[in-house]
């Protein structure tokens, strides 16, 4: 895969994240975003999300989960919590909408 890049670009009204790879490969890569409990998260599109009811993340990949995982809040203490996991295959590219 070589080495990993990630750049970010600041907007007015969002935010682009874009990793991209040193190497071309047609390897199957995944992106996981891990959110605090307390924050509810939609799949309102193929390729969208949508936290509280709020702010709107796009991703360039249609191949999106929304998945539980244990969220560590102290020693021995976990909750559940959800998280993000994308599927992609060269470059993803994020997009957050404030």
């Amino acid at each position: 895969m070589g080495l990993h890049y990630r750049t970010f670009l600041f907007h007015n009204d969002s935010i682009n994240i874009i990793d991209t790879f040193s190497k071309k490969s047609s390897t199957k890569k995944f992106a996981n975003f891990h959110f605090h409990d307390k924050i509810t998260i939609k799949l309102i599109d193929k390729n969208i999300i949508q936290l509280n009811n709020d702010i709107k993340i796009m991703f360039n990949s249609k191949n999106i989960k929304i998945k539980s995982y244990n969220l560590s809040k102290g020693f021995n203490n976990r909750v559940v919590s959800k998280k993000v996991i994308i599927c992609f295959y060269d470059n993803l590219k994020t997009t957050i909408y404030l």
